[in-house]
């Protein structure tokens, strides 16, 4: 193996070692409140949820279900801030799949087709400016979905 192969496989394990350390104390962190609570549940009398008061109690469980939701909005944070492969992959897809971006990709291959045979032009040019017009409607259905809701 050469040095820059060493290297490049030191630098992905560590960053592999990052990305499962920082998963691992994310989960601890937000899952631990939720399952104390569940063994308090559990093992303790009704009376004890009494003796903290209705309103407490549920701020906690409400606490507790907030730190779930946040555990599983962390991942892919921990993901983006450790891997960079995970980074490009992301990119890749919001490029296509983002309405904004998509419509620069769109144009970029007209752009690029307009060099091929004639032929091979028309077909090309006409496929992606259907997909454009897709895209663009689903954009206004989507603009128009908000625009309803912010509404009511």
């Amino acid at each position: 193996m050469t040095e820059t192969a060493k290297s490049l496989s030191q630098q992905n394990r560590k960053q592999l070692v990052a990305l499962l350390v920082g998963i691992i104390i994310l989960f601890f962190v937000c899952l631990l409140p939720f399952r104390l609570m569940a063994l308090w549940e559990t093992f303790f009398p009704n009376d004890s949820v009494l003796q903290v008061g209705a309103e407490s109690y549920l701020n906690i469980i409400y606490f507790c279900r907030l730190l779930v939701y946040v555990n599983s909005a962390g991942n892919p944070i921990i993901y983006n801030l450790v891997s960079t492969k995970f980074r490009r992959a992301f990119q890749k897809v919001l490029r296509l799949y983002c309405c904004c971006c998509r419509k620069r990709l769109v144009l970029n291959r007209q752009a690029i087709s307009v060099t091929s045979s004639h032929g091979t032009r028309l077909t090309t040019m006409s496929h992606y400016t259907a997909i454009r017009q897709e895209q663009q409607d689903t954009c206004r259905r989507v603009q128009d979905t908000c625009r309803t809701a912010h509404a009511v």
